[in-house]
């Protein structure tokens, strides 16, 4: 057994060069990348290398000379060649060449070539030129002439055959015929001297007695390449077809490729080899049952599905979906509907970025214009009741669910009124920092507000912990008529109600802060504190002034709390109907209801607490200034107001 030159899981050899006789053994496959050559696949076989033809690039698989086998090949309308001294010749392999006419003289061989020619008469004998002959309704023939001598070297005169010579030259001869045109021409006048019947098939080719082919020309120009047997073959060359004939009534017989070889396949065995299936909506559209075709549209009658890979359209004009419907019954109609969906994955992490519909425009004018990615024009009518939505967006699902997600460097929402879209608008603009702004522009004829209804609380919470009102823009709280806050100047508060100004709130530093009632003045609400014979307690608190009427006997403590802040309060305390009651203790409490902390008692005027009136139904006023700072209430008496 002879040795492998590679195993079956070893790489196949890439030589620089082709393989040397003496390298590797039957049966062992190499590449050789010859440089300025291409790339050749190269085995060995009884001891000698063959290698294929040049091997071409995926990319230009497209552009690569297609070999063309078959039994009949049908050529029409070949182009003609633009270059001259180019002649295509046939190597020994069945591959077509092309050499210039000295190429072709050498490889004729033109000393060893023998030719006999045919001499030419007419049927009417006294005429010796052709012109003459068929001007007199004479037919002008060629016989066998032994000698050639008399037979002229014009271009009327016409090569016949090849004489028996031909065996003389070498195994693969080339026939060159260096002057005009050479034609092998069908006449219907033959004769029988020499021609036995009219032939379409004017060139035979032969291999031997049963093998050849032969070439003909009809009446309308047509070529024919009739073979015995076996195919007809175009190797390494480019075959260029002018003119295609239409169908006639074998339909369902369409062209493709089988490696290399050109066969025919039904169109049901078409879309099962390019996985379109075989549903009846294939079987209809093959016969074009449902498709129509006029005056440039096209129309399919049904269509269920179109089953496609990536599938792109590039019109010159619009393409327009017009979707009618009617009837009384109940329907829930749609024009166009995509239905996208994605199977998760079974493992792995990686992102999916999909988009159900991605519009991507490129635009550009030297005039004024309007672009629109999307220009929906949603009309109703009054009948019934109907809702109408331009764009109805249901998102869900995700960790994080968006509606609407915009990006744009102006205006991210344009709102426009349809009665006056041009002069009634508003605008939502999302700047570059983060600011947002809502703008609100109107015709002039009315102010164009911004209104919030809230079915509940409005509720600012902003980072920065500033709600800011642009200085001289009121805050109104009367539906924006007479009662509103603002800032009057500089440092300056203003409160107004019902059009008066009722306080000025002003901060002037070191010249000391103010707070000005211009036409108002300054009231408390007077709470009554409950009696209670042990502990009465007096909230100032909750207001500067407080009432207390004793009850059926004295006060034992009489619990005085104050604010944090320092501030003139004042309690009244009234005898009840008995009178002679009396306060044992006046203690100070602070605002976290803890002892003060400079002194739990009120310091009196004189060092001691007053002693208050005895008489029924009379009131003793007590005032106190609470030093807030040092937590000490200071008090004053004024005894014994009357009824």
């Amino acid at each position: 057994m002879a040795n492998l030159l590679h195993l079956k899981a070893s790489r196949t050899k890439v030589l620089n060069s082709l393989p040397t006789k003496n390298l590797g053994n039957d049966g062992d496959i190499v590449i050789s990348r010859i440089k300025g050559r291409g790339v050749y696949l190269c085995t060995k076989a009884l001891g000698t290398w063959h290698v294929t033809s040049k091997l071409s690039e995926i990319s230009k698989i497209d552009k690569t000379p297609l070999d063309i086998i078959a039994k009949k090949l049908k050529i029409k309308d070949i182009k003609k060649s633009s270059e001259s001294n180019k002649f295509v010749v046939s190597e020994k392999n069945g591959e077509l060449r092309y050499q210039n006419s000295e190429e072709v003289i050498e490889t004729l061989n033109l000393e060893n070539l023998s030719l006999n020619y045919k001499t030419a008469y007419c049927s009417l004998g006294q005429y010796t030129n052709k012109e003459e002959c068929e001007a007199n309704n004479g037919t002008w023939y060629y016989s066998e002439n032994e000698s050639h001598d008399s037979i002229s070297s014009t271009a009327e005169n016409q090569l016949l055959t090849v004489g028996q010579s031909i065996g003389t030259l070498d195994s693969e001869p080339t026939l060159l015929y260096d002057g005009s045109t050479l034609e092998i021409k069908r006449n219907t006048d033959y004769d029988d001297n020499w021609q036995t019947s009219a032939q379409d098939a004017l060139l035979k080719l032969s291999y031997d007695s049963t093998n050849n082919t032969t070439v003909g020309i009809s009446s309308g120009g047509d070529l024919t390449i009739t073979p015995s047997g076996g195919d007809t073959t175009l190797s390494s060359s480019t075959l260029t077809i002018g003119t295609i004939a239409e169908v006639g009534s074998d339909t369902d017989k369409i062209l493709m490729s089988d490696s290399g070889v050109v066969k025919y396949v039904t169109g049901a065995n078409l879309r099962s080899y390019i996985g379109a299936g075989t549903s009846s909506f294939g079987g209809a559209l093959n016969d074009l049952s449902d498709v129509t075709y006029s005056s440039g549209d096209l129309t399919i009658s049904s269509l269920d599905k179109i089953i496609s890979g990536a599938l792109e359209f590039e019109p010159t004009g619009t393409i327009t979906i017009d979707r009618n419907t009617s009837g009384d019954g109940a329907e829930d109609a749609t024009a166009l509907h995509i239905d996208y969906d994605r199977t998760i994955a079974t493992s792995g992490t990686n992102a999916h970025n999909d988009a159900g519909i991605d519009l991507d425009m490129n635009v550009g004018s030297l005039g004024t214009s309007n672009f629109r990615g999307i220009d929906i024009d949603l009309v109703g009518t009054n009948d019934g009741v109907s809702i109408l939505r331009g764009i109805d967006i249901n998102v869900s699902g995700g960790d994080k669910n968006y509606g609407l997600d915009i990006t744009s460097s102006n205006s991210q929402i344009f709102l426009r009124h349809t009665t006056d879209p041009d002069n009634d608008y508003a605008r939502v603009t999302l700047s570059d920092t983060g600011d947002l702004e809502i703008k609100t522009i109107g015709s002039g004829t009315n102010d164009s507000d911004l209104t919030l209804n809230i079915d509940g609380d409005i509720i600012l919470d902003p980072s920065s912990q500033k709600v800011i009102i642009n200085a001289t823009d009121g805050l109104y709280f009367d539906g924006g008529n007479d009662t509103y806050i603002y800032e009057q100047s500089a440092d300056i508060l203003r409160i107004v109600v019902g059009a008066d100004i009722l306080m000025n709130i002003t901060e002037t530093g070191d010249d000391g802060n103010n707070v000005y009632f211009p036409t108002s003045c300054v009231t408390f609400n007077q709470l009554e504190p409950t009696y209670n014979g042990t502990t009465t307690n007096v909230d100032f608190r909750h207001s500067n002034k407080q009432f207390v009427t004793f009850g059926s006997g004295n006060i034992t403590n009489l619990s005085l709390y104050f604010p944090s802040n320092s501030g003139n309060f004042v309690l009244l305390l009234k005898q009840d109907g008995t009178g002679s009651r009396t306060v044992t203790n006046w203690k100070v409490f602070e605002n976290d209801e803890s002892a003060a902390d400079g002194d739990a008692g009120v310091k009196f005027a004189g060092g001691s607490a007053p002693t208050l009136t005895t008489a029924a139904n009379h009131v003793d006023i007590i005032s106190f200034y609470w030093d807030g700072d040092n937590e000490i209430a200071y008090g004053v008496a004024t005894l014994d107001f009357q009824d």
